[in-house]
């Protein structure tokens, strides 16, 4: 009787914490509404409904294990988040990803030793392994492209193209740059704008606000681009005022607000695509990217990690763009004008985007103001880019820079006239005759001489010689 009676106390228990776990706190999770609903006594049946799939208030679940909790749990919230067991696309479970860092800290706060630890992997601080100001973990570095969609109703105060080309370089330049604090790493990540933007609702569907989770989830599950642009947002897993951007963990979706300028947006961007990424708030470090604050931009190595190595279910979309060496300066690959030689100034003094510690031609009082390598005292071609130099007719000036015309003065003489009429026609007989090849009056360059050469030298003579 007694074994009957202890069982059936432990069943009772499990279904009372289940349906403290469905109830709606308006307000919010308390300590005291923690301990009363369930206490200490129900944490093994919350974290059997942590573990449980189909479960549909698993926020409250991390909710509750905020504040009853102990060292058992914050390994199981960390596996819940990395493994990506909540489901994508419902508001219930979006809010449980976004809580499990606040859960953490309350729990760390507690005292809860394990908590401590997992918020320190998991809002990525550098391990041992990877410490303050380590570079870019990755060989390669990754473009990563996207698109995006501005409600209908947002007029003139759409995204348009060229602001988001901007907004794109300034989060490059955050990634890129990795001298924000000692322990910001120099990312060999750039971001892209792909497509030429889209919209997405109706005039009356009144999704230009985001006012509840129904409409945010309605919003986040467009599938025109990955940043949804709107009027407002007044809901991010829970109510509140003056919301700048919202995004889930590990997802393909995230929601902005538009700003005053292209370096705020480009930090806005980073951040809520970071949350897509699987990363969480950084909250004790303000000069972090990930901070709750927009601030500082930088980047811990192991959140450079996700640029390179995104979760499958974010769906990124990212390209190969070359190696990642480092110079030991503080600028990564796809943004440094010099990557094989440090140059933390990045001086650049004949402006034609190569770094002074790579330029041959930063000491040519000419300079290379093509920006084809070549410097200018020695280039064939200065105002027009020919890194390759090519001179068809070896007259010192290059292809590039040369027409038909000047082409046809095979013998450089100044003047399209009848020696040169006479050397095409002896090459054109050649070539119909016995196959012979003088290259220097194939004027369309297509390897033999033929009729269009004729037409072509007809033409100049006509106009160099009368």
């Amino acid at each position: 009787m007694l074994w009957a009676a202890v069982s059936l106390t432990l069943a009772a228990t499990a279904g009372d914490v289940r349906a403290a776990a469905l109830r709606t706190y308006i307000h919010g999770m308390t300590e005291e509404i923690a301990r009363e609903e369930v206490g200490a006594q129900g944490v093994p049946q919350l974290l059997a409904l942590l573990r449980e799939p189909g479960f549909p208030r698993r926020d409250n679940v991390v909710a509750f294990l905020a504040f009853l909790g102990g060292p058992e749990s914050a390994p199981a919230l960390v596996a819940a988040v990395e493994e990506g067991a909540f489901a994508v696309g419902s508001p219930a479970e979006a809010r449980a990803r976004l809580l499990v860092p606040d859960a953490l800290e309350v729990m760390a706060r507690r005292g809860v030793v394990s908590a401590a630890a997992a918020l320190e992997h998991f809002e990525t601080t550098p391990s041992p392994e990877a410490p303050e100001g380590t570079g870019d973990p990755s060989s390669s570095a990754h473009a990563h492209a996207m698109g995006f969609a501005n409600h209908v109703k947002l007029g003139v105060a759409a995204m348009n193209l060229d602001e988001c080309d901007a907004l794109m370089t300034e989060a490059s330049v955050l990634l890129g740059f990795g001298g924000d604090t000692a322990a910001d790493t120099a990312c060999c990540a750039a971001m892209r704008r792909t497509g030429s933007g889209g919209t997405f609702g109706s005039m009356t569907d009144g999704l230009e606000i985001v006012d509840n989770e129904g409409e945010l989830t309605r919003v986040l599950s467009v599938t025109t681009g990955r940043a949804k642009v709107v009027q407002l947002i007044r809901w991010c897993g829970e109510p509140a005022i003056n919301v700048i951007g919202c995004a889930n963990l590990a997802d393909d979706s995230f929601v902005v607000v538009r700003l005053g300028n292209a370096a705020e947006e480009g930090l806005l961007w980073m951040h809520e695509y970071g949350h897509n990424l699987g990363l969480p708030h950084v909250s004790y470090d303000d000069a972090n990217f990930m901070h709750p604050y927009l601030g500082g931009g930088g980047v811990r190595p192991n959140q450079c990690e996700r640029f390179h190595a995104p979760p499958s279910g974010t769906h990124a979309s990212l390209t190969r763009i070359g190696a990642c060496p480092d110079d030991g300066d503080d600028w990564a690959s796809p943004l440094d004008n010099c990557p094989v030689a440090a140059n933390p100034d990045q001086s650049d003094t004949d402006g034609d985007r190569l770094g002074d510690a790579c330029d041959p031609c930063v000491e040519d009082a000419g300079n290379d103001g093509d920006a084809d390598g070549a410097c200018a005292a020695a280039d064939n071609c200065p105002a027009t880019a020919n890194s390759s130099q090519a001179d068809f007719d070896a007259d010192g000036f290059g292809d590039a820079c040369e027409q038909g015309a000047i082409l046809a003065d095979s013998d450089l003489s100044g003047l399209v006239d009848g020696v040169d009429l006479a050397r095409l026609g002896r090459a054109f007989s050649a070539t119909t005759g016995d196959g012979r090849y003088d290259r220097r009056v194939d004027l369309d360059r297509d390897g033999q001489i033929d009729g269009a050469d004729l037409a072509t030298l007809a033409s100049q003579f006509a106009k160099s010689s009368f």
